[in-house]
């Protein structure tokens, strides 16, 4: 059986925090027969602030990628079965190092790399807040193509029966998870690929251009045929080893 790896995206620095607590249990209770857990750790991994050149939107590379901890990152989501953003409430944000990696990865919001893959946003706070900072991060990664299977809040007052309840549900959802199973894709991801194929398709001589013509979008009618393709493509490669 091929180990499927969990992602987890944690943006808080606080190593006593409800964040790393979580985690910590969370990689507890996987199944270790089926899952293998990776923690991009911000105090372990440096990623340089976003210089907002726009070199990722006109030749598809960031040179700080080069510097920094950047390409790790992205391989790393890419070749995830499953990814975990984890984020504490800063001033009703999302916190630093979780908004860089979106800046970093700003253009990724054009071409839905990872189309498909299931994730979990888990959000941490006092007491309020959780609100925008969970529905900032769902309309954002949504736009790197995830389905989002589950939203989790963890207060400082829940009851540590109620804390322990929810983090045996995120465990439940990945242990049972069917990675065959056809994706949610909602009608925001839908929309946003209707209007970038449409926009995309006008001008030839962009970098979202080249992307979606190499990589099969512009021959797709929907986000859900798109998917589609990517798993007879992905599977005629595997033929193609053998």
């Amino acid at each position: 059986m091929n180990m499927k790896k969990v992602l987890v995206i944690n943006g808080s620095r606080n190593y006593v925090s409800k964040g790393y607590k979580i985690i910590s249990k969370i990689q507890k209770g996987l199944d270790s027969n089926k899952f293998e857990m990776v923690l991009f750790d911000p105090n372990k991994l440096q990623l340089e602030f976003c210089r907002g050149c726009k070199n990722c939107f006109n030749t598809g590379k960031c040179p700080l990628d080069l510097k920094d901890s950047g390409k790790l990152l992205k391989d790393s989501m890419i070749e995830a079965d499953f990814i975990i953003f984890l984020s504490p409430v800063y001033a009703h944000n999302v916190s630093g190092d979780i908004k860089n990696i979106i800046d970093r990865l700003s253009y990724w919001l054009h071409l839905f790399p990872l189309l498909g893959k299931p994730g979990i946003i888990v959000t941490t706070t006092d007491t309020n807040g959780h609100k925008p900072v969970e529905e900032y991060l769902e309309h954002t990664v949504c736009l790197w193509g995830i389905d989002i299977i589950l939203k989790e809040n963890f207060y400082n007052t829940y009851s540590q029966q109620n804390i322990e309840s929810r983090i045996e549900k995120i465990v439940n959802v990945i242990n049972q998870m069917n990675f065959s199973k056809m994706p949610h894709f909602t009608s925001y991801q839908e929309a946003a690929f209707q209007n970038y194929k449409f926009a995309f398709s006008l001008n030839k001589e962009t970098e979202e251009h080249r992307y979606w013509e190499e990589n099969g979008l512009f021959c797709a009618d929907s986000m859900e045929e798109l998917y589609k393709l990517r798993i007879m493509q992905k599977k005629a490669e595997a033929i193609e080893k053998v």
